[in-house]
């Protein structure tokens, strides 16, 4: 089941990320028309996608389901796809992205470093379940007080694979012995 869900999930993020850099090239964009939401929104999700594609195979290496190194391997290729995208908008709203993924992911992986095995997954999954609650968040507010017309369609567009994220993670914790989400 969770191979056929990433399947259709993976087909569509390629589909919808793939648009969202075409349909912004198309139009244009003024580096004028972006404001600090819009850099804000760019940067943190620019270094929430490194700390992912980073820290993806440590992550891998420690997870003991299956299902969640499979999880891993989905997300790391996803957040991937969808920084090529944050890249090219930044490019054309003149947005200089930081080369790194920050301190806070760093701080988040020592955390759960602490942790082997069931208690390794169940910290992760958590982890990211918040994590992703929180881009959702970081997304309406990008949606509302954004305004370039390219950010906000890339955060639209993003929106999706977010929710489709949060979905797989909790179907993955219902495999993990007492692996309770958080906001569910």
């Amino acid at each position: 089941m969770l191979s056929r869900v990433a399947v259709v999930l993976g087909v569509s993020a390629v589909l919808t990320w793939g648009t969202v850099g075409v349909a912004a090239a198309r139009e244009g964009a003024n580096p004028e028309q972006v404001n600090q939401q819009d850099r804000m929104f760019l940067i943190e999700t620019h270094q929430a996608n490194l700390n992912m594609i980073e820290n993806g195979p440590m992550i891998e290496r420690t997870a003991s389901a299956p299902a969640v190194r499979d999880l891993v391997k989905r997300m790391v290729s996803d957040h991937t796809a969808l920084d090529e995208d944050v890249k090219r908008v930044a490019g054309q709203v003149a947005v200089t992205l930081p080369g790194t993924a920050g301190t806070a992911g760093a701080a988040d992986m020592r955390r759960m470093a602490r942790h082997s095995g069931a208690a390794f997954d169940r910290a992760w999954l958590a982890h990211e379940a918040d994590h992703h609650h929180r881009l959702l968040r970081s997304i309406a507010q990008e949606l509302r007080e954004g305004s370039s017309i390219e950010v906000k369609r890339l955060a639209a567009e993003a929106r999706p694979a977010v929710r489709a994220h949060l979905a797989l993670l909790g179907q993955v914790s219902g495999g993990i012995p007492d692996a309770g989400m958080p906001g569910h």
